[in-house]
């Protein structure tokens, strides 16, 4: 049965940090039979109760709908040199739940559309130059970027805010917490990250029970396995960079790959490709991003050695973009190897715990284009934070 979000404070130094009670949550609205959930069929708008009618589906605004499907996850050196062997054995999925996935990463506009959220952990002025910026408020600016520093556990709190905030069941109930939540106000020199040592894990029942007439359940992280699928556009297997069926290249000089500029932000067009130090001899690492400032004219060049503003690159044809570099994007998974055999819905749930990190994925701006395919996988502590690490929810649609 569905769980109430209970209290849990947060404590640090002298300050309190609280998640969601019971009564945080909206009055139920009651069941309106003439109202379709996520994914159902839809031709106007009015018909939905989600935002949306997309595609003839009904759709959150800024999420797109990814039908349920069967496909084979993970990759082999046949296909794409570059794979490792966390990536095999390739193995089939079926996913049996259908599900809206954000089409970007989640931006700041998103993070303070909640009111509880009153700091932007995102330190990334460039990203900002692009996007509405206030001189007196700047940890506000960048409503068109990607948020970053945030932990995988901020990031299951974030998704019970909003879903809360949007009248939606939220997915999770956090417990034994300790540490702060970086949304409510700039961390503090020493002050540990938010981390809960124990959690109640019923999120992907949605649909399944009733709460808020059943048409409300709210956001999560995506599995690896839904990840990749979406990435791979419901599956399809069409080459290692999403709409280009050509090898995957990559300029021994430049270290860029001409394929993946198209779609994606990463080290070999942001600045972290090898510099020139002498004609015909190259730095190894390249420029290294903390160091680099505005003062160094990289804006003016159209590069930089940070996340973009979102939309920057082309999506993918579920119209999802930068799903591979700008940000690495958090799932839900603990890392773990993969296993031949065949699956369904597969998620892994271990303990939260420095011993279990979780998965990422999709690389970023500050990794190389190897390291930006649709099957690299890496996992981080879940209590970690990155300039480099953001997140896209997804909502479950209702079972048939």
């Amino acid at each position: 049965m569905r769980f109430a979000v209970s209290l849990i404070v947060v404590a640090f130094a002298a300050t309190a940090c609280t998640v969601f009670t019971d009564t945080d949550l909206p009055e139920p609205i009651g069941e309106n039979p003439n109202l379709r959930g996520i994914g159902e069929a839809c031709n106007v708008g009015s018909q939905c109760a989600a935002g949306s009618c997309v595609a003839q589906r009904c759709v959150d605004d800024g999420f797109v709908f990814v039908v349920p499907g069967t496909f084979s996850m993970g990759q082999t050196t046949v296909e794409d040199a570059f794979s490792t062997e966390t990536e095999r054995p390739v193995h089939d999925v079926t996913l049996t739940l259908g599900f809206a996935m954000m089409e970007t990463e989640l931006t700041a506009e998103t993070w303070f559309s909640v009111p509880s959220n009153t700091c932007n952990p995102t330190d990334t002025d460039l990203c900002f130059r692009a996007c509405d910026f206030d001189v007196q408020n700047p940890r506000s600016a960048g409503n068109c970027c990607p948020v970053t520093n945030i932990n995988w556990y901020e990031a299951l709190e974030f998704a019970n805010r909003l879903s809360v905030d949007r009248g939606l069941e939220p997915c999770y109930e956090l417990l034994d917490c300790t540490g702060e939540f970086i949304g409510e106000r700039p961390p503090v020199a020493g002050a540990a990250s938010l981390r809960c040592d124990a959690l109640n894990i019923e999120p992907f029942s949605c649909g399944t029970v009733r709460w808020n007439g059943e048409l409300n359940c709210g956001y999560r992280l995506p599995t690896e396995a839904e990840w990749e699928y979406a990435v791979r556009e419901a599956g399809a297997r069409t080459g290692p960079i999403y709409r280009n069926p050509e090898s995957f290249e990559v300029d021994p000089e430049t270290l860029r790959s001409a394929a993946l500029d198209a779609v994606a932000v990463y080290r070999g067009n942001s600045n972290q490709a090898r510099v020139e130090v002498q004609p015909g001899v190259f730095a190894g690492r390249g420029i290294d991003c903390q160091s680099w400032t505005e003062q160094q004219g990289v804006w003016t060049t159209g590069d930089a050695c940070a996340p973009l503003n979102i939309m920057t690159r082309e999506p993918n044809q579920l119209g999802l973009y930068d799903m591979l570099g700008n940000v690495e994007e958090w799932c839900w998974d603990a890392g773990a190897v993969y296993t031949a055999a065949a699956k369904e819905d597969p998620r892994r749930d271990s303990p939260t715990s420095a011993a279990n990190p979780r998965i990422v994925r999709g690389g970023s701006f500050n990794d190389t284009a190897v390291e930006n395919r649709m099957s690299a996988r890496d996992n981080q502590p879940a209590e970690s934070r990155s300039a480099a690490r953001g997140v896209r929810y997804v909502r479950s649609a209702r079972r048939p």
